[in-house]
Order: structure tokens, then sequence, then C-alpha cells
């Protein structure tokens, strides 16, 4: 009876953390309002805030794979793609890949906005 109880217990613990929403993290969000800061400055042709910004993504993207949070996946491939916009040639396929990343990162943005 012993080894049941101890056993839903940890049963019980590892529910709650799947159903609870796991907490704000001033730290993340923060980081996330400089990404997004960052890529509103991109323009495509001026190398001036692509390398600034591909910074603040990687390390975001570090930040949120260290905790484990659900978005590391989708900050994982804004900067796969903000990288490809910074090394096209083409200027209006890398204004697309930006307005596509703008709307990434709002997305983010909700996901974490209860939190």
């Amino acid at each position: 009876m012993k080894k049941l109880t101890i056993l839903l217990f940890v049963l019980s613990l590892s529910a709650c953390s799947i159903i609870l929403p796991r907490p704000h993290d001033p730290e993340m969000f923060g980081r996330l309002v400089d990404v997004k800061l960052a890529v509103n400055k991109l323009e495509c042709g001026n190398p001036l805030y692509w390398q600034s910004t591909e910074d603040y993504i990687e390390r975001l993207k570090v930040y949120a794979e260290l905790r484990g949070d659900p978005q590391a996946d989708a900050i994982g491939k804004l900067q796969d793609s903000i990288k490809k916009a910074g090394e096209s040639k083409n200027k209006v396929f890398c204004e697309s890949l930006v307005k596509a990343n703008k709307v990434r990162i709002d997305v983010i943005v909700d996901a974490w906005r209860g939190r």
C-alpha cells in the first residue's frame, strides 16, 4: 500500500507539470522583446543590423532550449529563416522572409503572453 501511495504521489506531480502551464519567465520574454525590436530594424540589402539580430536570436534560442520551453523549435526556425534572409541576394525573397518572421515572433509572443 505504501508503494502504491508513493507511485500515485509521483504520478500526480508529473501530471501537474504537464497540465499546468509554465510560469512567466521575464528574462525569456525580455529577450523576445529584444529580438522583435531587432527584426523590425532589418533592411534587406543593408547589413547594418543583421549580425546583432542573429546574435539576439541565438541567445534566445539557447535560453529557450536550456529551459526546455516548447517554443524553442519555433525560435530555431526563426533563426534559420533570418539567416537565410540575410544571405539572400534577392531583395523580394529577403523581404518576404523578414515579413513572415515578424508574424512568427508575434505567434511566439501570443504563446508566452498568458504566462
